[in-house]
């Protein structure tokens, strides 16, 4: 005679490969019809998202036949063992395992349509989202769902999640008081993403005059670009304290200035009228029509030290505005008007 157990773990193998086979066959074959419908619709963000649950679907389904099987395959089949102590375990147990296979799915799909919004689907949405925002929302958002989830799955299997919450709680204000400059940093970051005071590729000012571009906006520190090309890395708390100009997005067009050493006794009127004629015949892009000033800063033994301003609607062509005028300059000091 088979003992009792052997016949129990044998009974949970045979079932287990049939819902195996089942379960990939009735999966594979909802994928199809779904598939097929899939193929049909313009968007690919169905496509995406169907992507990204087939691997948990044949999973469900092992679930959903696999409880079954236990639960009913013993009273049509007498050479099975009793398998009521199964059933029992599963009745208790499937639920929350089925919560926790929807939690994976619904964090894939969410994931599946943040990645079509960024590629695809902002460019004819009504709804406008800062797709340097998307990093973020997919990290919460899968945060968010799987804290749901697997709260509600252990909910389900019977633990209290009461004294499970308390002592997350507990924990985390243990881990908080541990690491309040990371999450002063996390914080600072989350401040920074949803209040949006600067995006990707904008040219910020700080009020020691250095500039700078905005070149990733982390969790816990943002990554700037000085004119060198040099990475800067400054951490999210202390970003947020920082009084800061967006150069890039000005309320009013932005005043540059430069330094420029003339001989002495050069004539400032005459080099004034010469960069005006060049400028008005240039045009250069962003510059503010005379706007031009030439001021006297120092006076040195046969120099004089010149600040050069001008106004400008956009940073980026600073640059070449004030690389425009140097040019001339030495054009005017070449030809040696002197007052």
């Amino acid at each position: 005679m088979v003992p009792e157990i052997l016949l129990f773990w044998g009974s949970i193998a045979i079932l287990s490969a049939v819902s195996i086979v089942l379960g990939t066959i009735l999966g594979k074959l909802l994928l199809r019809i779904a598939a097929f419908f899939v193929g049909k619709t313009k968007t690919t963000l169905d496509d995406r998202i169907f992507a990204a649950i087939k691997m948990p679907v044949e999973s469900f389904f092992f679930l959903i036949v696999f409880y079954l099987l236990i639960h009913d395959a013993p009273k049509y089949v007498g050479e099975l063992s009793d398998l009521s102590a199964a059933a029992t375990f599963l009745e208790r147990y499937t639920f929350a395992l089925l919560l926790l296979v929807g939690t994976y799915m619904a964090s894939e799909a969410t994931g599946a349509f943040l990645s079509w919004y960024y590629e695809e689907g902002h460019k004819g949405s009504r709804i406008k989202i800062d797709l340097s925002l998307l990093p973020f929302l997919r990290k919460f958002s899968k945060l968010v769902i799987y804290f749901i989830g697997i709260t509600a799955s252990l909910g389900a299997a019977g633990f209290d999640i009461t004294g499970l919450i308390a002592l997350s709680s507990v924990a985390g204000i243990v881990i908080g008081l541990a690491s309040q400059e990371t999450l002063a940093n996390i914080f600072a970051g989350m401040a920074l993403q949803l209040d949006r005071p600067y995006h990707y590729g904008d040219n910020v000012r700080f009020a020691g005059g250095e500039t700078a571009k905005v070149k990733r906006i982390g969790l816990r520190s943002t990554i700037l670009e000085d004119a060198s090309g040099a990475s800067i890395i400054i951490s999210n708390s202390e970003l947020a304290k920082q009084r800061m100009t967006n150069l890039t997005h000005p309320d009013h067009p932005l005043q540059i200035s430069f330094v420029a050493e003339v001989p002495l006794g050069s004539d400032l009127k005459k080099l004034h009228a010469h960069l005006g004629h060049a400028l008005s015949m240039e045009k250069p892009q962003g510059y503010g029509q005379n706007s031009l000033q030439i001021n006297v800063e120092r006076i040195r033994e046969k120099t004089a030290e010149l600040s050069i301003s001008f106004s400008i609607s956009d940073f980026p062509h600073a640059a070449s505005v004030r690389f425009f005028l140097n040019g001339k300059i030495l054009e005017f000091l070449k030809k040696g008007p002197k007052k």
